[in-house]
Order: structure tokens, then C-alpha cells, then sequence
């Protein structure tokens, strides 16, 4: 592994040189065990570019990162936090986007869903293995982002997360918080109801089957499906009613608080955002009752 920059900010890239390393690093040791398919190439240089266009490209062995991220000062912890994700979610798309390719760019939400939601995962799993900076919860940071994806399903412009792209022009404007912050949403809802094990056990499969290759939402949830163990629906209807239909629902509890009775009962309703998108969606919640 190494790290490039502009000669001016060397001095503080050799600062934040430790913390970088040991990101990389124990994110590569958790994905390599979650995917349960080693690191692929054969280097990982990391290059920090002056005025680079994007927040970083996951370049095959060589991830771009625009050089912002080289701060000059202390920052907050949530801006370091920040900083780990974007490392890992471009160290994610060595698996999902170098190492298996969507093969349109219809699923382009994979790409980039998956990366958002496993870099948050990842982060909280290595923790406390990660002693160059303390943070209390990575997912934390995964709900706070999840607000970007609710703004814009609930705008007049919302569109699924999986839809048709009829070319390169219009797969340019759909790198949004539907493609990337609900989309993530959509696979930790996915781990969720599989549990870690499975997730990770359809993973392997996934990535040894299209090593080098291209794929599709179907080839992806075929191999998810073989360890989906829930019977009330498949993963076809979860795809329709979750990836290929856009905006959001409205989720209500009520309940009588005083009722302390054994018939005491508790009514989830679910409801439509708007009547433009009907749609109503098959949940599986969990409900916390506190004292």
C-alpha cells in the first residue's frame, strides 16, 4: 500500500497516514471474511489529486480521492468518521463494482447502494479494533444519512431505485440519496431479514460465481435467495415492492397507554406518502416498549 499527494501537504498527509493505513486495513480483513473472497489485485495505492472532480473513484488498485480530505487542522471525530467511510466504501468497491460488474446501468444503485450500507457495516464491526480515532457507532452515521434519501423520495422527483436508464446521459443524473442513502437502507433491510450469516454465506457464492464478470439484479438475488429462509414472500416481491417502486410509506403506532391489561394491544398502520404512489409494502419491524 501507498499514499500519494501534492508535495505541499505532505507533512500532513504523513499525520493522517497511520489513521489511513489502519482503515484500510482492518476494512480488508473484515471484507475479506464477509465476502469470503480475498482482496483481488495485487496493490492498493491510495492518491490524494488537487482539484479533483469527485469525493474519490474506486480505480482498481489505485482509489482517486479528491486531497480535501488531507486536513491541515484537527477536526471533529465526525468529520474523521467521515473520512474511514470513504475509505471503505471505495475499498467495498473492489468486490462489488471492480471484481464483479453491474452489466447495466440499470444497476447502478447496486454498485453504489452496496458500498454505502457495507462501509457503514464494516465500521461498526472493526470499532474497536480501529485505535487511531474513538467512535461510538457507525450506524449512528448510516441513520443521519438515511435522511438524504427521504428528502428526495418524498420530492415530485422520486423515482424507484431500480429503474430502466436508457443511456449513459440519463445513468449520469441518478447518482442521488435514492440510489445511494435508500438504496442502502434497502440492503441492510435485506441483511436484516437473512441475518448476517446467510448475507454473508449468498455473498461468497455471488462473488466466486461472476469473479471477473458482469451481473444483474437477478443473478444477485438468485444467490440471496438460496439463503432466504423467510416463507411469507420472496425475494421477487421484495424486489418489486421495494427496489422498483418509488417514494415512501408512512409507518403509525397507537396504543392506549393506560391499558395495562394481558388484552392490552398495540395497531401498526401503514399508509401511502402521497396518493401518487400507492404503494403499500410488506415490513418486518421490530417494536421497543420502555418503562
Amino acid at each position: 500500500m501507498s499514499l500519494y499527494c501534492i508535495g505541499s501537504l505532505f507533512e500532513y498527509m504523513k499525520n493522517l497516514a497511520p489513521f489511513i493505513f489502519e482503515v484500510t486495513i482492518e476494512s480488508m480483513k473484515f471484507f475479506e471474511k464477509f465476502f469470503g473472497y480475498k482482496f483481488a489485485f495485487n496493490k492498493y495505492d491510495q492518491v490524494f489529486a488537487h482539484e479533483y472532480k469527485w469525493g474519490a473513484m474506486e480505480n482498481a488498485g489505485i482509489v482517486t480521492f479528491n486531497d480535501r480530505y488531507i486536513f491541515k487542522e484537527k477536526v471533529s471525530t465526525d468529520r474523521m468518521l467521515s473520512f474511514a467511510n470513504t475509505i471503505s466504501h471505495e475499498l467495498a468497491h473492489h468486490w462489488f463494482g471492480n471484481l464483479v460488474t453491474m452489466k447495466w446501468w440499470d444497476d447502478l444503485w447496486l454498485n453504489e447502494s452496496f458500498a454505502d450500507f457495507i462501509s457503514h457495516f464494516c465500521l461498526e464491526k472493526i470499532r474497536t479494533n480501529i485505535k487511531t480515532i474513538t467512535y461510538e457507532s457507525a450506524m449512528a452515521a448510516f441513520l443521519q444519512r438515511k435522511g438524504w434519501g427521504y428528502h428526495e423520495d418524498q420530492m415530485i422527483t422520486t423515482h424507484p431505485i431500480r429503474g430502466a436508464v436508457a443511456n449513459t446521459s440519463v445513468a449520469d443524473s441518478i447518482f442521488d440519496g435514492i440510489t445511494y442513502s435508500k438504496g442502502a437502507a434497502t440492503l441492510k433491510q435485506l441483511l436484516f431479514l437473512m441475518k448476517e450469516e446467510n448475507f454473508s454465506l449468498a455473498l461468497g457464492e455471488y462473488f466466486h460465481k461472476y469473479e471477473w464478470n458482469n451481473a444483474t439484479i437477478e443473478d444477485f438475488l438468485a444467490y440471496m435467495q438460496k439463503h432466504f429462509t423467510i416463507t411469507e414472500f420472496t425475494l421477487t416481491q421484495w424486489r418489486q415492492l421495494w427496489l422498483e417502486k418509488e417514494s415512501v410509506n408512512v409507518i403509525e403506532a397507537s396504543w392506549k397507554p393506560e391499558n395495562h391489561s394481558a388484552n392490552a394491544h398495540i395497531i401498526i398502520k401503514q399508509t401511502p406518502y402521497t396518493e401518487t404512489h400507492p404503494t403499500l409494502r410488506l415490513h418486518k419491524i421490530k417494536v421497543g416498549l420502555f418503562k
